[in-house]
């Protein structure tokens, strides 16, 4: 299918492409999921991507990198201190201060281009990098800011890649769950779930929402939707978004998918908050004659 805005296509044969990948890995394991080649494969819906395995190999080379400058038996911490000495320092990744809410900030190949980024998406690099170091770095859907948790043995810490890759403890974690949440905010000792480590699916999906949230923001619908089918395609069942999607088709006159889909919302979501409202909707696109077509 092929939804039209009056101008552009909305679904291309690339965006096609980009759903039955991400498709696949819903098949798969989370550990045979390659993250950075799936952030690569999204970056496609807007930049031309010939071949995402060449593009990866900044990735190899940064990994090759460090390696060389390792002291031979290096320790983890020891590995980690040249890494991010290596990525924040020589070649300057750092996070986007001024123009965090560009979407370039949310392609992995504009960040891997430029070195500014948000938290997941220097998140990625620095997971990607530290795999091919051999080490244990896995993803933490931290309220509000993505972050990584690097194993050492027993021992768990949590870094910022954001800031540099500074390593954050638990009373500057609970300070930031008390400035999003307010003084009843859960700690980390009371809700270790917090700093649970992401699967790859899960990190995919908060990637793509930042860049939901984005166009939406800027009133960019096609844009928004292509991002909404590639969230269905990971989680068909996210009620918020199949609202989201159903609200863009009322816009574009789909009315009969706006339906289907604000239905479904409201299966899903029996309880939400926006109920009332959302029935009252349904009920005006019911009534609603046929949109004319010219």
């Amino acid at each position: 299918m092929r939804y039209s805005m009056g101008m552009t296509h909305i679904e291309t044969s690339t965006l096609a492409d980009i759903k039955a990948r991400l498709n696949s890995y819903v098949l798969q394991a989370d550990s045979q999921i390659d993250l950075a080649e799936a952030a690569l494969n999204i970056s496609r819906y807007v930049y031309p991507i010939d071949d995402v395995a060449e593009a990866m190999q900044k990735l190899d080379h940064y990994a090759a990198a460090v390696e060389h400058m390792l002291p031979a038996g290096a320790s983890v911490a020891e590995t980690c201190n040249v890494l991010n000495k290596y990525l924040f320092g020589q070649l300057g990744l750092h996070g986007s201060v001024d123009n965090y809410s560009a979407p370039d900030n949310s392609y992995l190949n504009r960040v891997l281009d430029t070195g500014e980024g948000i938290p997941i998406t220097l998140s990625i690099i620095y997971m990607e990098v530290a795999r091919r170091l051999g080490l244990s770095v896995s993803g933490v859907t931290f309220p509000g800011h993505f972050l990584v948790k690097l194993k050492d043995g027993g021992v768990e810490q949590v870094l910022d890649p954001f800031a540099g890759g500074r390593q954050l403890t638990s009373a500057e974690l609970n300070q930031r769950l008390r400035d999003l949440y307010g003084k009843d905010a859960p700690t980390v000792e009371s809700d270790p779930s917090l700093l649970r480590a992401a699967r790859k699916r899960e990190i995919l999906v908060r990637l793509l929402r930042n860049l939901k949230n984005i166009y939406m923001e800027a009133q960019n619908l096609q844009l928004a939707l292509g991002i909404i089918e590639m969230i269905l395609t990971l989680e068909p069942d996210a009620a918020y978004d199949i609202r989201d999607r159903g609200m863009i088709f009322q816009h574009i006159e789909y009315v009969d998918a706006a339906l289907l889909d604000l239905r479904r919302y409201l299966e899903l979501e029996p309880e939400a908050p926006d109920r009332v409202a959302i029935e009252s909707f349904i009920e005006s696109l019911d009534d609603a004659p046929p949109p004319t077509r010219q």
